[in-house]
Order: structure tokens, then sequence, then C-alpha cells
């Protein structure tokens, strides 16, 4: 008989961004990419559904299951990035249940773009507003 894990695997994600096309075809390292937000939020991805969490005390807090999965943009000008923090395992998805932020390494985010990678970066801070600063373009 096999022994079932009790943990599974998920993935924490900073809101999605849209970068313009023309800039995306422009990314280079030292590019400083802004998020248009002051207040980190994260996302929890597990399985292709998105679950909202909050933050209190280091721990990421899991939330409510996300119900709109569709992110809104202008496909013919902007590029949607992924922006992927970590993989981690958690025991459950429950309401309430706990992620320890002890460990996230904010200075190492990948961004994808249509499912491939496309760079890697650094969470900052620009003017009071967070931002990546791009460490290694793969494009």
């Amino acid at each position: 008989m096999q022994e079932k894990n009790a943990f599974q695997k998920c993935t924490v994600l900073l809101p999605f961004a849209t970068i313009k096309k023309s800039h995306f075809k422009k990314l280079s390292k030292d590019m400083v990419l802004l998020l248009n937000t002051e207040k980190l939020e994260l996302i929890v991805e597990e399985g292709g559904r998105y679950i909202d969490t909050t933050i209190q005390k280091r721990k990421l807090v899991i939330g409510n299951r996300a119900k709109d999965t569709e992110y809104s943009y202008d496909s013919k000008k902007y590029k949607k990035l992924k922006i992927v923090l970590c993989d981690v395992m958690i025991a459950s998805f429950d309401r309430g249940e706990t992620i320890d932020m002890n460990a996230f390494d904010f200075s190492d985010l990948s961004l994808y773009a249509e499912e491939l990678l496309v760079a890697k970066g650094a969470l900052v801070s620009v003017d009071a507003m967070l931002a990546i600063k791009i460490d290694e373009v793969m494009l």
C-alpha cells in the first residue's frame, strides 16, 4: 500500500502585471518594472486555481478561492506577466491555513509570459512603490 503525502505543492505569486509589448521586447538587465502598488500582496496557485491570501505577522494566511481567475488586459498592446515567488508545500488549502514567510526569498523572482520564463529579478521599493528589478533576461 502506497503512503499518501499529506502535503501538497503550491506556487506563491505576486498579482499579475502587464507590460507594454514595446517595452517587453526591450527587457534588459537592471530594468525596473513598477508594480503600481505600495502594499505587498501574494496569491497562492494550486492546480490552476488562485487562492486569495492575507499577510499576518510573517505568515501567509489562506483565504477564499478566488472566483475570478481571468486577468483582463488589452492583449494587442500588453503582455501579461506571472510573477512567481516560490513553490511551497502546504498541509491543506482550508481557509485560515498558514504558510511561514521567513523562508521566502524576495530577491529571486521568476517572470513568466505565456508560460515561458522570460526573466529573473528581485522585489525592490522605488519611491514607496513596489517594483521588480530585472537581474537576468531569458529572451
